[in-house]
């Protein structure tokens, strides 16, 4: 089945297990009762609200099979990491780990990770295989598995009603008319500032201010690309927000109209304008569609197995439960409280975004936002970044050429 229209059925349905039996092939059944699965992530998947469906998923994996045992650990919480280093090297290591942009050249480097690919099914509609392709296969083989539903959206939320009140035109309006861009973002905010409306606008972390930074290539090498066109004019449409424009972030809820338009990541801004009751109608849009397709862009996460790991099958058969559940608790939350034309959008959104390519860890400064907000010039700061990033692409590269090397 295509891609693009198996994940369309599943986001659309929710019905996650009927997605499942009409697109994946059936797998001969496995019994994994009584064994013993750690899960580590950046964060305590149990308890942590954006990322608790995970533990859902574990207790119909401990359902099904009888006198299993899932454990979720903080610790390990990418690539490289010192903890997975010295986990993998005493033989003591956790079953599954949730990366965040797993592509990372201690994965290959230090043989931290075991390749997937006779374990896992990429045609499992669970699966995103964009997700795959561009950050955890390495040297033809997969390392990892995710979804878009486990990922982070930069997405933007705001107060209709509020909107309305001022009448000032609206994202959906200028969506509808195939004009959500940066030139009718900066128009929204001269209207919210003319009618003393605030709002947030977060680029605070790397990541963000990194969407254009390197480009990844199809023998897998990566080239920089931060002083090509589209980063010039991603850093500027930034200054124009954060210095020409003046915008200065105000925490709130949109429901309560502490602020009216919000610029974060899903489903954060979701849960919170969810528990903030309200009359007012709250909408949700991408960030931005410029000159289409939508390019509101992904941020990975993905589930991998360290090297060294016990229970490979089960593993993944335990992943495959947590990621269905995940997909299944954020479908529904998300259909239940996005207006139905804006959670359409979403499924378009889910399926034309633009992935952020993070294998190298190239990012510019961290201050690089308070730069641009004190008036720095675009061009001056690549200039004073872009040897320092060519190195580390250099080096990249040069690594994972040597790899291949020692495969062969």
């Amino acid at each position: 089945m295509n891609k693009k229209r198996c994940l369309s059925f599943l986001l659309a349905s929710g019905l996650l297990i009927f997605a499942l039996a009409g697109c994946a092939p059936k797998k001969e059944e496995k019994d994994f009762s009584n064994v013993n699965l750690v899960v580590s992530a950046y964060r305590d998947l149990r308890t942590d609200p954006y990322n608790n469906s995970y533990s859902i998923g574990a207790d119909k994996f401990m359902e099904k099979y009888p006198g299993s045992n899932v454990t979720f650990q903080v610790g390990g919480k990418e690539g490289g990491n010192e903890q997975v280093v010295a986990a993998v090297n005493s033989g003591d290591v956790w079953n599954i780990q949730l990366l965040i942009g797993v592509g990372i050249p201690g994965m290959f480097q230090n043989n931290l990770y075991t390749p997937l690919d006779e374990y896992i099914d990429k045609n499992n509609p669970i699966y995103t295989k964009d997700l795959i392709d561009t950050a955890t296969t390495y040297l033809g083989k997969t390392y990892g598995v995710g979804n878009v539903m486990m990922s982070d959206f930069y997405y933007g939320v705001y107060n209709e009603t509020l909107f309305n009140d001022y009448n000032i035109k609206t994202p959906a309006q200028y969506y509808a008319e195939n004009a959500w861009n940066r030139e009718s973002f900066l128009k929204m905010i001269d209207d919210l500032k003319a009618n003393q409306v605030n709002m947030y606008i977060n680029f605070d972390k790397p990541c963000k201010t990194g969407t254009y930074a390197v480009e990844k290539n199809q023998d897998e090498t990566v080239t920089l690309a931060y002083d090509k066109l589209p980063n010039r004019e991603w850093l500027t449409f930034i200054k124009n927000i954060v210095y020409d424009k003046g915008v200065t972030n105000v925490k709130g809820s949109v429901a309560q109209r502490q602020i009216g338009f919000k610029q974060d990541i899903l489903p954060h801004i979701l849960i919170d304008a969810v528990n903030s009751s309200t009359q007012d109608k709250i909408r949700y849009i991408p960030f931005l569609v410029k000159d289409n397709p939508i390019s509101t862009y992904i941020v990975e996460y993905y589930f991998g197995v360290p090297n060294g790991a016990k229970d490979i099958e089960a593993s993944v058969e335990l992943i495959n439960y947590m990621i269905e559940a995940c997909v299944e608790d954020r479908t529904k939350m998300y259909k239940e409280n996005m207006d139905p034309e804006d959670y359409k959008i979403f499924e378009e959104t889910a399926l034309n975004s633009h992935y952020i390519v993070r294998d190298c860890g190239v990012w510019p400064t961290n201050d690089v936002v308070q730069y641009l907000r004190e008036g720095g010039a675009v061009s001056t700061h690549i200039a004073e970044n872009v040897d320092r990033m060519q190195a580390i692409v250099d080096d990249y590269n040069k690594k994972l050429q040597q790899t291949k090397e020692t495969a062969q």
